[in-house]
């Protein structure tokens, strides 16, 4: 049985990684897998053996209203080569590779159809505007006719549910897998990090719903200047944040320092990890940083953060909380992330015990196990 997976681009995200993982798992396991994509951007190293297609040559720039409109066309020119590739699963990722691999089953496809939901479609979605309200139809009209709905959160899994309408028995959680033993095998960084400072480390793409701003507003509220913050990452805010850096004075403790491959290395020569999303699925980065033993603060965004963290209380996660693996605060809450961080770096015996627990919680994120049940849901029916 032939299997296809379909995403936009394998540009330097979270789930451009899961699938680079989970073709090259599939193709180790001796199953004929291809990729396609909608952007020729590859980042990620892919077997040579793996075929790759492209549904279009995407302008990433293209406006929401011709996105909206191509998504018929694009479901049919998909149907098409499902039918002349001979596929007999399909598995996509992200929002309109999703919306265009279930159109080409509800088109006659005749796979089976399977889509992963990577972020809280809630909180992306929510707003007046027409992107919200377009992809909010989107996912209640389409999610119905998938065969499976991979969440890679529990909590993005119980947004279908409640929000969207979506049948529980479509729905089962896989969380993202981790690749430990390229973590392992990675040597920290040298001569980057100045050991008279703490030194934070943040990862993640230069937007509005990373919202980079406020760990650095946060981290101008903090009266000890010898903490820097180093930001990983490109985007349409590289600018903006730039200039906030200089408005704030902060241009010998903040430092945007672009993508970088190897960010594993960076990881391991921190002190600690700092992430102020608005909104996510499963966020990654943050189990990555557990696995190079960096204490985590991180706003207690919906959804992924409080369960990696091991949060469950609703009453906790209105106010900032310590836990075992570092400190959750409230998004948005600049007096809460600053508080987080001074007690973070003043507090080395705290420090030191999430050290250690963050690494033996990543283990619960292993690549092998986790593929695996991609594998076996997909192939179940």
């Amino acid at each position: 049985m032939r299997i296809s997976v379909l995403i936009y681009s394998l540009d330097g995200g979270g789930a451009e990684r899961v699938v680079a993982q989970l073709v090259t798992f599939l193709n180790e396991k001796g199953i004929d897998v291809c990729l396609v994509l909608m952007n020729d951007i590859i980042v990620y190293n892919i077997p040579k053996n793996i075929p790759i297609y492209y549904l279009e040559q995407s302008n990433p720039k293209e406006s929401g209203f011709l996105k909206f409109f191509k998504l018929p066309y694009l479901g049919f020119k998909y149907k098409s080569f499902l039918k002349r590739e001979k596929i007999g699963i399909s598995v996509s990722f992200l929002s309109r590779p999703n919306y265009i691999n279930l159109i080409s089953k509800w088109l006659g496809s005749g796979v089976q159809t399977f889509v992963s939901e990577r972020s809280n479609p809630t909180a992306q979605y929510s707003g007046p505007s027409f992107h919200a309200k377009i992809n909010s139809f989107l996912i209640h009209k389409l999610f119905v006719k998938a065969d499976g709905i991979i969440a890679n959160s529990t909590g993005n899994g119980l947004e279908l549910i409640h929000n969207f309408g979506i049948p529980q028995d479509l729905i089962t959680t896989i969380h993202n897998p981790i690749d430990l033993e390229t973590v392992q095998n990675t040597l920290a960084v040298k001569g980057f990090y100045d050991t008279n400072y703490f030194n934070f480390i943040s990862v993640g793409r230069l937007n509005e719903g990373k919202n980079h701003e406020l760990l650095i507003r946060s981290l101008a509220l903090v009266a000890n200047t010898k903490i820097r913050l180093y930001i990983f990452g490109d985007g349409p805010l590289q600018d903006f944040l730039t200039r906030l850096i200089i408005d704030l004075k902060l241009e010998n403790q903040v430092f945007l320092n672009g993508f970088s491959k190897n960010i594993f290395s960076y990881l391991k020569g921190a002190d600690a990890f700092l992430f102020g999303s608005n909104h996510e699925g499963f966020p990654n980065v943050l189990i990555e940083a557990m696995a190079c033993e960096l204490p985590i603060i991180t706003t207690n965004c919906p959804s992924g953060p409080s369960e990696i963290m091991k949060v469950c209380s609703s009453e906790q996660l209105q106010k900032r909380t310590c836990t075992e693996f570092g400190i959750l605060v409230p998004v948005g809450n600049s007096a809460e992330m600053s508080g987080a961080i001074n007690e973070l770096v003043t507090n080395k015996s705290y420090h030191d015990l999430c050290k250690k627990s963050v690494l033996k919680r990543s283990l619960d994120f292993r690549k092998e196990p986790i593929l695996e049940q991609y594998l076996a849901y997909i192939t179940k029916f």
